[in-house]
């Protein structure tokens, strides 16, 4: 793993389980023991992208460097209480988490559409601050600078969105659906600027995108999560996409199904309709090649499958399902 660079006073953190240590950051893969009643979303939690911890000094200019290139930067006193007061002597904790391509989207569970229309992602991130414990506001603006994502089909467009994860149909939630919002229609601070991507010293071959973070993200639970991302405008018209899941019972609690485009940075979820063996989901553009993929976890074992084709009219995938390993699943879904 690339070494992280961080600037600044850290305070190392020593007893996080399943941590590895690299500079004086600290990452984390998650353990999650198996549950009977939700495998699918245990085996998401497993591994989805992991969560990077960065602990400072809150009363100085503090610099970060993240796995994938990220770099925060933290002016003194960017934090306060929830109710307003200033911090009291202590260390903050940033919790920072980063996903870039289809096979994280799919492995973490956070497809890009926006109220039903596909996007495509520079950038999925969440961003967290505490104190022993304590969820924090921000009073003022963070800098970040993030780094464009490899496969990123074009940067024209691009703007900035938020999770609203209240705001995702029942349906959806129940069956792990995520949505984003534009920024400007969260009722959030209009600080939350995206500069035109520019080349990063040291990495000719990649655009940046720089940003400052305002205050907004830091004050509801479910406004976390920020996103670069960018509408899909096509001129070819959209359909219902079906695809057809093999197996006992497939339910959303053993089954996740995602439309991954081949062409862009960006994924759709399925979800399953009234026939237990049907998931859909809606408009999709025609004419585009994208991949069905099924993921299931069912009775102890794990079963992948995947199809490709160019979406027609009223395109049906049933892609066929082959039991592996869990680690087996894990690297197919990364090839994406």
């Amino acid at each position: 793993m690339k070494k992280l660079f961080l600037f600044g006073l850290l305070a190392a953190l020593t007893s996080l389980s399943a941590c590895q240590k690299e500079a004086d950051e600290i990452i984390c893969d998650p353990v999650v023991a198996p549950d009977p009643n939700n495998p699918i979303q245990a085996f998401i939690n497993r591994h989805r992208a992991p969560s990077q911890f960065f602990t400072y000094d809150p009363t100085r200019t503090n610099s970060f460097t993240t796995a994938k290139g990220a770099r925060l930067t933290v002016q003194p006193n960017t934090f306060v209480l929830p109710d307003g007061r200033p911090l009291p002597a202590g260390p903050v904790q940033l919790e920072f988490r980063e996903i870039q391509d289809k096979g994280e989207m799919v492995l973490s569970g956070t497809p890009t559409v926006s109220n039903g229309s596909l996007l495509e992602s520079g950038g999925e991130f969440f961003l967290k601050a505490t104190q022993a414990g304590v969820k924090l506001r921000a009073k003022r603006a963070m800098n970040i600078t993030l780094l464009m994502p490899a496969g990123l089909s074009s940067s024209s467009g691009m703007m900035m969105f938020s999770a609203n994860l209240n705001g995702v149909m029942a349906d959806s939630m129940q069956q792990g659906g995520f949505n984003w919002q534009p920024w400007q229609s969260g009722g959030l601070d209009s600080t939350f600027v995206i500069g035109t991507p520019v080349p990063l010293p040291g990495t000719p071959q990649v655009g940046s995108f720089r940003i400052q973070l305002g205050t907004g993200l830091f004050q509801r639970d479910s406004m976390n999560w920020f996103n670069c991302d960018r509408f899909v405008n096509v001129t070819q018209p959209r359909t219902t996409v079906t695809v057809m899941v093999a197996g006992d019972q497939p339910s959303p609690q053993n089954t996740r199904v995602f439309l991954v485009f081949n062409s862009l940075n960006g994924a759709m979820q399925c979800y399953q309709t009234s026939s237990p063996f049907r998931f859909v989901t809606y408009n999709v553009p025609t004419t585009m090649s994208v991949t069905a993929v099924v993921m299931r976890a069912y009775q102890g074992k794990f079963y992948f499958g995947k199809q490709t084709a160019v979406v027609a009219p009223g395109q049906t995938f049933a892609p066929t399902l082959t039991e592996m390993t869990e680690a087996a699943m894990v690297t197919e879904l990364k090839r994406l």
